[in-house]
């Protein structure tokens, strides 16, 4: 494993890792669990992008991951390493989305206690599957529920 080898450099630096995506993090936990507590200094931000804590927007989205078992990750991260620069987005207003799902991303956020979200209001993108779909949120929506989310952010 790469990450494994980077932190066998000894050396004085410290990894910002980006992007890493949520399927990864659930497939290869047991390996990077030991690493991450052991090198935890050397190891100073993970970005994972959560995109939303409702699971039936994550499928409208074809996230292939699971959300639950990502968030499930994520807490017990924040729980063991403390001092981890925990980092995501999350996409407020994507079509269909209900005050539950958006509910369900509001505690998501406030159950991993990030220590930074960057909150993204849902435009359509021309040619994208979601821009095709039904049940659009009103921006007076999106924009309230951005207000609300900030608040635990």
């Amino acid at each position: 494993m790469l990450l494994k080898a980077l932190l066998e450099v000894d050396e004085d630096y410290q990894l910002v890792i980006i992007d890493f995506g949520g399927y990864w993090l659930v497939k290869y936990y047991d390996e990077l669990l030991p690493l991450f507590m052991s090198h935890g200094r050397r190891i100073k931000e993970l970005y994972v992008a959560l995109q939303s804590g409702s699971e039936r927007i994550l499928r409208a989205m074809n996230r292939p991951e699971a959300g639950k078992e990502v968030l499930s990750r994520l807490k017990e991260l924040r729980q063991k390493i403390p001092h981890l620069t925990l980092r995501t987005t999350v996409i407020v207003g994507f079509p269909g989305e209900t005050e539950d799902d958006f509910r369900q991303t509001v505690e998501a956020v406030r159950e991993v206690d990030f220590s930074a979200v960057e909150i993204c209001k849902y435009s359509d993108r021309p040619g994208t599957a979601a821009s095709a779909m039904q049940g659009k949120v009103s921006q007076e929506v999106i924009d309230r529920r951005v207000k609300e989310l900030s608040r635990y952010c």
